[in-house]
């Protein structure tokens, strides 16, 4: 089955932070104006031709991008709470992560987890064994479908850790098809930052 995996418009996180959301209320924000256009314009792209369904993270970005793709392509939206972005705490308990922490175990121990990690945070490969199931419950059902999600997410998938947003990267899924696992996409971020200095 092919994918057109799209990852949602830039979101406008100033509402939650302004209303002091914490932990996964943070997930809350909806697309910027600037997310918006890019979900118009990504809807444009010829790629998108022959799809038969959008499928879409549950998360407000994600879903408000899917449906501007869904009122210019005519299709149907289908939401797959599994297809969520990365969780730092599967405890969803922690309203205060420190991110940074977390980024250091995850790099120290090359994305595995333990008893020893300050956070329960979810691992890389089990992000993409829970987003692969997801879909392949799809396989035989459509041939071309167009995946709304999130970039860590996708990584599972394809190797593009600056994938940017409505960026579209293309995959063939079949039921053999299994994550890349653990990626430094911190460590991507820091070098692209030193190079523009």
């Amino acid at each position: 089955m092919k994918l057109l995996l799209i990852r949602h418009g830039e979101a406008d996180y100033s509402i939650v932070q302004e209303k002091h959301y914490l932990g996964m209320g943070y997930d809350m924000a909806t697309l910027s104006l600037k997310g918006k256009s890019q979900a118009q314009e990504v809807s444009k792209d010829p790629r998108l031709k022959g799809a038969e369904i959008i499928i879409s993270s549950p998360y407000p970005r994600a879903l408000e991008t899917a449906s501007i793709i869904s009122k210019n392509t005519g299709l149907d939206i289908i939401v797959e709470n599994d297809l969520h972005e990365w969780s730092p705490d599967l405890t969803y308990r922690e309203l205060n992560l420190d991110i940074d922490i977390i980024k250091k175990e995850m790099r120290e121990r090359k994305g595995k987890w333990d008893a020893t990690c300050r956070f329960h945070y979810e691992e890389f490969y089990n992000l993409g064994l829970r987003g692969m199931a997801s879909l392949k419950k799809y396989l035989g059902k459509y041939d071309k479908v167009i995946v709304v999600a999130h970039g860590y997410l996708f990584n599972q998938f394809v190797f593009n850790p600056i994938m940017q947003n409505c960026e579209i990267e293309e995959y063939e899924l079949t039921k053999d098809s299994t994550p890349l696992g653990f990626i430094d996409p911190w460590k991507i971020f820091e070098e692209n930052e030193k190079q523009e200095r």
